[in-house]
């Protein structure tokens, strides 16, 4: 399966706390590390990972922490030629990780790296897209896959109208545990421009919910992951589940798979 991957590669800069914060509080680090990160390096890693063709399409620094990231992502098995050296400068993001593994990112949204559409070219079409970015998908989108093949958009719960006009939708409830169920899909309709099918919505540790037409369809149980860095999971989850739609899975079954596919991930991180 070819999957194209649209959305940004980071530098983290992984901070081990050795208590959960707090106001207030005077906290120790435990151990200072740079990774590669980022949605676009997450997503295309897993699907790598798990038997597909992941093609990356993002814009990274030429610096020397830009060409580090290029080399990172390329020896996970990813696919490079859509990648464009086009931004001025890397700048990491801050993650404080607490000891249960729940993490807070810190980052300057003008420094970020933005990720890039390709044009249609000779890789088209592929057997779904993953997009994780606030760009606007351009009204092209659809000829880089073939015929009902899934295109899948990761999107805030708080951006605008009309901006990722894709059928299937993936958010994270825990953005604003303050929006009920009916207002976040609400917003998903909006931000899809009316042709959300249906929203997979991920919580943490708690279970996956499929939502249409503002109703839980099905509720998938989520594996327990306590202790790990969970930086990265949600991505891990989008990569393995668009890969699993194109495979032919429904979107339950999907569902399932990459929530124990992302499990696996986490685990095996440190062993890549």
């Amino acid at each position: 399966m070819r999957i194209l991957v649209v959305a940004n590669v980071n530098c983290d800069r992984v901070r081990l706390l050795d208590e959960p914060l707090h106001a207030g509080g005077r906290l120790a680090v435990r151990e200072t590390r740079e990774r590669t990160g980022g949605a676009g390096y997450h997503a295309a890693a897993a699907i790598a990972r798990l038997g597909g063709r992941a093609w990356l399409s993002t814009s990274i620094a030429a610096d020397e922490r830009g060409t580090r990231l290029v080399a990172d992502v390329a020896a996970r098995g990813i696919e490079t030629t859509a990648v464009v050296r086009a931004h001025p400068a890397t700048t990491p993001l801050e993650i404080l990780v607490e000891p249960d593994g729940q993490r807070t990112i810190l980052y300057q949204p003008a420094a970020a790296p933005p990720a890039i559409w390709p044009e249609p070219g000779r890789q088209a079409p592929f057997d779904a897209i993953y997009v994780n970015t606030a760009a606007a998908m351009p009204g092209g989108a659809t000829a880089l896959v073939g015929e009902g093949a899934p295109v899948l958009a990761q999107v805030p719960v708080v951006v605008g109208e009309g901006t990722h006009p894709a059928p299937l939708l993936v958010c994270s409830a825990d953005e604003r545990p303050d929006l009920g169920l009916a207002e976040v899909w609400a917003r998903a309709v909006r931000v899809s421009a009316g042709r959300a099918q249906r929203l997979v919505l991920t919580d943490g540790p708690r279970p996956i919910r499929i939502v249409g037409d503002g109703r839980v369809r099905e509720t998938i149980a989520v594996a327990p992951i306590d202790g790990l860095d969970t930086t990265g999971a949600g991505d891990f989850f989008a990569g393995a589940l668009a890969l699993r739609l194109a495979s032919g899975l429904a979107l339950p079954d999907a569902c399932a798979a990459a929530a124990r596919d992302a499990a696996s991930l986490l685990r095996a991180r440190e062993t890549w």
